[in-house]
Order: C-alpha cells, then sequence, then structure tokens
C-alpha cells in the first residue's frame, strides 16, 4: 500500500471540493477512494464517511464533502499513521463524519438570508435560490479554513495581479485574496445581488444596537461579519460591483484594469456555490469576461498597428484643448438647459448599402432629429446634399477624404483624441472629445475639471457613436445603414466594394431582417454581438431607451425594433401629429468650451511638465530591466538552485515536486535576493505609474512584450514561477524604457513643428 499516494490523493480531492471543481473533484475522490479500498484497514477504518460522502456528492454540495474529507477522512489516517502534512497552517479539530452530518443540516428559518455558527464560530451564510431552496455558502466546520485551502490554489503570483470575485458572501473568500495581493494589485467583486450585502452590514448595526456589549465584538459573529465586509468596501484596491446597477461598471473596470500584457495573469475566481444560487447571473459573469478577452485580442492587432499614430495624434491634436467640449456635457443638466434632450430622437447614419433605399426619408428628418453620420457615410451625404447634425470618427488612421467636402469641416464633430489629425486639424466647427483616454483626462483633472471616464465601444466608429448616446440616455435611437452584411458584392452605400483589412478572416452566413440568411464578414459579426449585448445590458438596467433598426436591410440586430425608417419617424410624433422641432447647432453655441484661457494655459504647462518628467521614467526603467537582468544571470548558476528540494519523506508525494531540475526551488539566498529586488522592482513601477504620460507608454511598450509575456506564462510551473516572473517584469522594465523614449522623441517632435 502505497501511503504517500493515499495522502497525496486525499489532499488533491479536498482543494478541488473547497475550489467547488466538480469535474476535477470526482475524479480526485474516485482515485482516493479506489486507492484506499486497496488497504483493507484502512477502508474500514473510511468506511463511515464514506455514504454520507456520496450522498453529499449526489446533492452537489462539494464544499461539504471537503469538509468529511479534511476533518473527518484526513483525521482517521492521521490516528492510523498514515498522513503526514508538511508545514501544515492548520489545527486539525478532531471531528467525525456524525457530527458533519449533525451541523450540515441548515436550520429552518423563513428569511432568504441568515447565518448559523459553524464549528468554530465563524458565520456560513445560507440564501435561498430561486427554486426556494436554501443553499450554504461556507464550510460547516471551518468556513475559514476552507477559505484558506480556496485561495491557495489561485494562482496569485505576481508584483501587480488583476483577481475577479463572483460573489462577497460574508466576506472570508476576498478577505484571503487580499492578504494576498499586493499593494498594487486589484480586486473587483461581481456581486450578483446588493441584499447580501446589506443584510450583512445591517444585520452588524442591529446585534450592536441589541447587545449593549461593546467589549467583545469579534465574538458576535454578525458584528464580525459586518465589519470584515465594511474593511473589504473600504480597500483602495477593491472595486464593487452590484450587479443590478453596476453591470457597465464591471465592464469598465475590466477594460480599464485588463490589458493584453496581463491578460493571461487575470484571476478569475468564484466564491463557492454562488453558481447554485445565481445561475444566470454566473453565466452573464462568464460572459462579460469572455467578451472582455475576445474585445483584447480583436484590440491586440490595432494596438499594435496604430501605435505610433495614436500616440503622435495625441501630441498633434492639444490645440484643441482651446476649443473643445466633452461629449458628456451634451448630456448635462443645468437648471432648465440641457444641450440635447432626451426625448430627440437621434438616427445614427452609417454607410451600408442599405442606405440607398431611405437616404430620400433621412432628408426629411433634418430639423426633427439628432442626425449622427459616421465618417464613412459623410462623403455619401454630402453627394445628395444632406447635411448631418454631427459627425464622428475616431480612429487614428481613418482617411481624410471622407472629410474632403469644405461644408463638413463647419459641422459640429465628434473626435477622439487619437483622430486622423489631418482631419482634426482643418476643422472649423465645434469639436466634442470623445474620448479624452487617460493622458488628457489626468491633464485635465490637474487642472480641476471633472472628468468621466471613456464610453467602451465595441471596436468601430459606429459602435462609438451608439455608445456615446445610450450614455446620453437618448430614449429613441434608430440606425440606418447599419447593414454588417453584404449586398451583392457591396459593402457600403453607392455600390462601393470595400475589402477592409478583415476580408481575409473570412465569410459567414447570418439571420437577416427578413428571416432569410444574408453573408456577412467575421469583423461584423464581432460588431453584430457588441451591438446586440449592448442592447441585452440596456434592457437589464431597465434604461428608458428604444432601439430601432431601420436599415431596412442586413443582418438581424436581434433586441433591436425592426421598422422602416418612415414609420420610425412617424413613432416620433405627438399626439397631434407633429414631429418634434431642434435646431442642434443653435443649442450648441449656448454651451461654453470646456475649459477657459487660464486653465488651458495650466493644461498645457503640466503636459510639458510631464514630458520633462519621462527622462527619469527611462533612468528608471532602465536600471530595473539591469537588475532583472543580473539578478536571472546570477540564477543561471546551479548554487542558486536548492538541490535538495526533490527530497522528502519516501511516504510524501507532492504534486509540485517533480526529478526534473526546472521544478527545484530557489535556495534560500537566492530566494531572498528574489522577495527584496521584487519590492524593488514594484515600486519602480509605481513611480513609472505617477507619469501623467504612463498611459502612453503603457500602450506603446504592451504591443511590443504581449507575445513574449504570453509564452513565458504559459511554459510556467511552480519550480520556475520566481525566475518567469522576473524575466516577465525584464521585458516590461525594457519596454517602458524604450517607450518613454519613444513618447518623449515624438513629443518634442510635435512641438518643435
Amino acid at each position: 500500500m502505497d501511503y504517500g499516494l493515499l495522502s497525496s490523493q486525499l489532499d488533491k480531492a479536498i482543494k478541488a471540493c473547497y475550489m467547488d471543481d466538480q469535474i476535477n473533484a470526482y475524479g480526485e475522490i474516485q482515485a482516493f477512494i479506489e486507492t484506499a479500498v486497496s488497504a483493507p484497514d484502512i477502508a474500514v477504518k473510511l468506511m463511515p464517511i464514506l455514504n454520507p460522502v456520496l450522498a453529499a456528492m449526489e446533492l452537489r454540495d462539494l464544499v461539504l464533502v471537503g469538509d468529511y474529507l479534511e476533518f473527518s477522512a484526513k483525521n482517521i489516517l492521521r490516528e492510523s499513521g498514515v498522513y503526514v502534512d508538511l508545514n501544515s497552517k492548520k489545527d486539525y479539530i478532531g471531528i467525525d463524519a456524525q457530527q458533519i452530518t449533525a451541523l450540515s443540516d441548515v436550520p429552518e428559518v423563513d428569511e432568504d438570508i441568515f447565518y448559523f455558527a459553524s464549528c468554530t464560530d465563524e458565520p456560513v451564510l445560507c440564501v435561498k435560490s430561486g427554486e426556494g431552496k436554501t443553499v450554504r455558502l461556507n464550510s460547516v466546520v471551518s468556513p475559514e479554513n476552507e477559505a484558506e485551502v480556496w485561495n491557495e490554489e489561485l494562482d496569485i503570483r505576481r508584483i501587480k495581479s488583476v483577481v475577479s470575485l463572483f460573489g462577497i458572501g460574508t466576506g472570508l473568500f476576498a478577505e484571503k485574496i487580499l492578504e494576498r495581493i499586493t499593494v498594487d494589485s486589484k480586486l473587483i467583486i461581481y456581486e450578483p445581488d446588493r441584499k447580501i450585502i446589506d443584510y450583512c452590514i445591517e444585520s452588524g448595526k442591529s446585534s450592536g444596537e441589541n447587545s449593549g456589549d461593546t467589549d467583545n465584538q469579534d465574538n458576535d459573529i454578525e458584528k464580525k461579519i459586518a465589519r470584515r465586509i465594511e474593511k473589504i468596501l473600504a480597500d483602495k484596491r477593491v472595486n464593487l460591483c452590484i450587479e443590478s446597477e453596476d453591470k457597465l461598471k464591471f465592464k469598465e473596470e475590466l477594460i480599464s484594469k485588463v490589458d493584453y500584457y496581463i491578460l493571461e495573469g487575470l484571476v478569475i475566481a468564484k466564491h463557492n456555490n454562488y453558481d447554485k444560487i445565481y445561475p444566470e447571473s454566473f453565466k452573464s459573469y462568464i460572459g462579460y469576461l469572455n467578451e472582455n478577452r475576445e474585445r483584447i485580442l480583436v484590440n491586440k492587432n490595432t494596438l499594435a498597428r496604430f501605435k505610433e499614430n495614436a500616440m503622435e495624434n495625441v501630441f498633434k491634436n492639444l490645440w484643441i484643448c482651446r476649443k473643445m467640449n466633452l461629449i458628456s456635457e451634451l448630456g448635462e443638466e443645468k437648471g432648465d438647459l440641457r444641450i440635447l434632450p432626451k426625448d430627440i430622437p437621434v438616427i445614427l447614419v452609417s454607410a451600408g448599402p442599405s442606405l440607398d433605399k431611405n437616404v430620400e426619408t433621412l432628408r426629411k428628418a433634418k430639423g426633427h432629429a439628432l442626425i449622427v453620420a459616421v465618417d464613412t457615410a459623410i462623403k455619401y451625404l454630402m453627394k445628395k446634399d444632406i447635411m448631418p447634425d454631427l459627425t464622428v470618427t475616431v480612429e487614428p488612421i481613418k482617411p481624410a477624404e471622407h472629410y474632403a467636402d469644405e461644408r463638413v469641416r463647419d459641422i459640429p464633430a465628434v473626435f477622439d483624441i487619437e483622430s486622423n489629425p489631418e482631419i482634426v486639424g482643418k476643422h472649423r466647427g465645434r469639436i466634442l472629445l470623445y474620448n479624452c483616454r487617460d493622458y488628457i483626462k489626468n491633464l485635465l483633472e490637474s487642472v480641476g475639471k471633472k472628468v468621466p471616464g471613456d464610453i467602451a465601444s465595441g471596436g468601430s466608429v459606429a459602435t462609438a457613436a451608439f455608445a456615446i448616446m445610450y450614455q446620453l440616455e437618448q430614449r429613441k435611437i434608430i440606425m440606418v445603414g447599419q447593414d454588417l452584411a453584404y449586398s451583392g458584392e457591396a459593402t457600403h452605400a453607392g455600390g462601393v466594394e470595400s475589402k477592409g483589412i478583415n476580408n481575409e478572416i473570412g465569410y459567414e452566413m447570418v439571420e437577416d431582417i427578413y428571416g432569410g440568411m444574408v453573408r456577412t464578414r467575421s469583423d461584423w459579426i464581432g460588431y453584430l454581438k457588441w451591438f446586440e449585448n449592448a442592447i441585452t445590458v440596456l434592457k437589464d438596467l431597465k434604461k428608458d431607451i428604444r432601439v430601432i433598426d431601420a436599415t431596412e436591410g442586413g443582418a438581424k440586430i436581434h433586441g433591436s425594433e425592426i421598422m422602416t425608417l418612415e414609420e420610425a419617424l412617424d413613432s416620433c410624433r405627438d399626439e397631434a401629429g407633429n414631429l418634434p422641432e431642434y435646431d442642434f447647432e443653435k443649442e450648441l453655441s449656448k454651451l461654453p468650451p470646456f475649459l477657459n484661457d487660464n486653465e488651458v494655459d495650466r493644461f498645457l504647462q503640466k503636459h510639458r511638465e510631464a514630458v520633462d518628467g519621462l527622462e527619469e521614467v527611462k533612468r528608471k526603467a532602465s536600471e530595473a530591466c539591469a537588475e532583472c537582468g543580473e539578478f536571472l544571470k546570477a540564477c543561471s548558476a546551479d548554487t542558486c538552485l536548492d538541490q535538495d528540494s526533490a527530497t522528502l519523506d519516501k511516504n510524501v508525494i507532492r504534486e509540485s515536486v517533480l526529478s526534473d531540475s526546472s521544478c527545484k526551488k530557489l535556495n534560500v539566498e537566492m530566494h531572498e535576493k528574489y522577495t527584496n529586488l521584487r519590492s524593488e522592482l514594484a515600486g519602480t513601477k509605481r513611480f513609472c505609474e505617477t507619469s501623467p504620460l504612463y498611459p502612453l507608454i503603457n500602450n506603446y511598450a504592451v504591443s511590443d512584450i504581449a507575445e513574449e509575456v504570453s509564452k513565458l506564462r504559459l511554459s510556467e510551473t511552480e519550480g520556475n514561477a520566481e525566475i518567469n516572473e522576473i524575466k516577465q517584469m525584464q521585458l516590461a522594465f525594457g519596454a517602458i524604457r524604450d517607450a518613454a523614449y519613444a513618447v518623449k522623441t515624438a513629443s518634442i517632435t510635435e512641438a518643435s513643428s
């Protein structure tokens, strides 16, 4: 009988159970039972736990199975002299299967959320699911131990980690994460039910009011949990997103915190049993994470392609600070004044082939709606002498020919700070800034201006225009020319055929608005999914926004109302049959520029100071890169490795201990150097991030090293984790050094020109 194998299998089974990992848990439990049965003396002793374990597995209650294995099976093996627990952090409780079964019975109460005390006096939170079944969220014996085992299995080893957690529960799981992550890391909590947080906090307050006991608060589990939750929410590393209120915030947190560089390092976690109570919410949570991953992968090539243009464009477009407004200002309520009233219909004009069908109706809509034209549609509208109220262009290298007509240069325009400066520089009309980007946002806030977060869009100018209007909460958004499909071989209005940069991706067939099938392109499918998801979110948030697809052709955008443009306009009439009257340019003239002359001067001075500070960023990044190189050079010597790391008690086989030298650990001296270097690098990274120009540096640097970092992470094992992390940091600081030089050069070049 290999008792070492039996102990190892038990550990694996416990970890899988406390991770609520159903697929692996069942396999590990089966392996443990099969090995135990091969030793009759052990099997007899383990028999009392087998029936309750199987019963808990039937109920898919893996946390309870983990309790049986951790506190009953492990005790049985330990008492038999079989189990040897190396480096144990836990004081095990002498408890048997019968006691665990008694603890597992949920008290019968009427409340949807309640606690009861575990064997260790930690609160066990219970919540009723939509089916009326009460589900425990914690171990009935020791929630603390369960959370520790769960937390140890999370891959959190980096200087700057991002952890996404589904469900806060009693706060114990989140607390364990915060104990491990660095001050520079982030924990994003997606909580599907506000009632849980409110209950945890309010019950603690009620308990304090009723007991009159102020000396022994930690002995009261309700006070303990309230204090823990409040402490977590006060932590600057934590961002809490409540599903019913903060779906968009959660997406924005992912967008702002997770780029391609750290994509593989994102730690995705789930509080045990939360998915059983909130299955649909969990599905949405995973969907948002996958959606963000797809966005990053799609944007990776765009970032690499546009990085120099985007950076240079920012500096070339800085002059607009003298005359710009933020797009958010259109929706600000100032007394009775709102530049764009919510009930004014918005017509978003894209350049799909079906635009030919409703161009004359579009002409009739002028003065009765806000007509917003994306850049590719402008040229076509100008030929038809239809003047949009607002134009939108956001890409760094969008061809200037779309704005070649002189008349367009007087129409109010939405630009990104990274938009093509050849277009921006010739514009005479009002300028509305779509996204400031972090650098401009930092500068504006440094002169005392409040700036909203960037608007998340789906990668095209049409999705950007749509995102602007739903952020402004316009009650009726009408889309025309949004085909997202071919009409014969035509891709744009007027029979234009454009192969585009994604033509080689391939073709697919999707449902059209008439119930048939239509040919589309893979990149258009991405935009189609974005529109459908955005409409779903609007409905989930119960926003009073109607989305009408008046394209009269093309792919079906599920969730939108399908009408002709004529029907859509008729739906805007009042009881007397009249369309609203609206003059956007006249209303916009009431809005003063976002910055006054004094603020403009301070804004530009802050920019000059930021550029001057890049030399120090470059120097510190260069030194950090060199220090990483010295450490890695030292690690190449055999003396840095612990030659005895593969030798353990012969009765214990641990997963991480292999004969391969790549899994040997750093020796004590080198591990101390690693710890000190890691701390120094974290400080240097914080210094670099204090530069207002760091967002530009990061965008430039990420595309250079993303592939190499991804390869390092894929090759990572427990044995080479420390060395791999320093290799990643060497790549990162080298890229920061090079990017700081490039950004400073671009800024100086633009200033001199």
